[in-house]
């Protein structure tokens, strides 16, 4: 959120000075404030400490190195290789930003590939938390529930609550559209 309320461009647009005063509102008359975020930049805490006046403090948990990688590709490549995973029979999971590409995505592997079980879930639609039923019972037990999923496509949607613990996927693609900032300095 604090990286939105940076960018004038971002999707709070007219409301960003509003929702900072309201932020800071929240966070001047809370006691403890635990905030949890996977990519939080030098900027993020120098706009908070600058908010709260007082000095914020971080921990940083270190997640364990599992063999994992990550490889970077033009759009067009990253589709091909997810149709190809898909094609040699692998479980793929495919994460986007985008709820509109979550249902192309869908449409066409449904289409072209109509023996799998192809799931998407994204806010459009009300296919996620208040919509279809088969949606509604896969986010409620997530790890009993995918098992039978070949191919799963979501949006943030789903992202935070969700916990995936189970080695069910094969091949992970995700497609972004963002931006980031260098961090301006390590301060912590």
């Amino acid at each position: 959120m604090l990286r939105e309320i940076h960018d004038p461009d971002g999707t709070m647009k007219k409301d960003r000075a509003a929702i900072l005063k309201k932020l800071a509102e929240l966070l001047e008359v809370a006691q403890l404030v635990i905030g949890v975020d996977a990519d939080l930049s030098t900027l993020d805490i120098i706009v908070l400490e600058q908010l709260l006046q007082r000095q914020i403090h971080v921990f940083v948990v270190v997640e364990k190195p599992r063999n994992k990688k990550a490889i970077f590709k033009s759009f067009l490549t990253n589709v091909n290789a997810a149709i190809q995973a898909i094609e040699s029979g692998k479980k793929v999971l495919i994460s986007t930003d985008s709820a509109n590409l979550v249902h192309g995505f869908e449409v066409y592997l449904k289409s072209r590939f109509p023996d799998l079980n192809v799931v998407g879930i994204q806010a459009q639609d009300g296919v996620a938390t208040t919509g279809d039923p088969h949606v509604l019972r896969l986010l409620n037990d997530i790890n009993n529930e995918v098992v039978g999923i070949d191919v799963l496509i979501t949006s943030p949607a789903v992202e935070s609550g969700i916990s995936l613990n189970i080695a069910h996927f094969e091949s992970h693609f995700g497609f972004y559209y963002a931006w980031s900032s260098r961090p301006l300095s390590t301060k912590w």
